[in-house]
């Protein structure tokens, strides 16, 4: 299966995640066919450099968490349907940086290698960015394309974790 044909059972599993712990979001698929008017809005007023950016490159999945206003409501996944490298670890965290946003989400089909998950797990800065708060999160996580949902999660499921969602 290529990235782009996971997209969608991707974006549904997340749609149902967020509906899990009370949060509705509007998700789409920014990989191929760039930004809605809808995420362009969500995009703080003073940020529009960003756009320059998201011109040429774009996470796969953008959302917009539903009635959030203290916080930047943006969501990003990058999905990969190879086995993770550090690079793509730091692909998804640009994403989430650049974005400001609430929450990062790497997805793969494969298992979480051992060797990511040690240098993650003794070198924290790797998933934390300078801005992130409680309130925000990059996760690494496993999709089981049968299954069609998350069987794996590093360091834990975001939607598991009650704080990042109070607000």
């Amino acid at each position: 299966m290529t990235e782009a044909e996971l997209y969608e059972p991707v974006m549904s599993c997340l749609r149902g995640s967020f509906a899990a712990v009370g949060k509705s979001v509007h998700l789409e698929i920014a990989a191929t066919k760039g930004l809605s008017e809808k995420v362009k809005r969500a995009i703080p007023v003073g940020k529009e450099i960003v756009f320059s950016f998201l011109r040429q490159h774009r996470p796969d999945i953008i959302g917009v968490i539903e009635g959030e206003g203290v916080l930047n409501p943006l969501v990003v996944a990058e999905v990969k349907a190879k086995s993770l490298t550090l690079d793509d670890v730091y692909q998804a965290k640009q994403y989430k940086e650049v974005l400001e946003a609430r929450g990062g989400i790497l997805v793969t089909v494969h298992p979480i290698p051992e060797d990511l998950r040690r240098l993650c797990a003794q070198n924290w800065d790797i998933l934390c960015s300078a801005s992130d708060s409680a309130y925000k999160f990059l996760a690494i996580c496993q999709f089981d394309i049968a299954a069609g949902k998350f069987i794996d999660w590093f360091r834990d499921n975001p939607f598991q974790q009650e704080h990042f969602w109070k607000l």
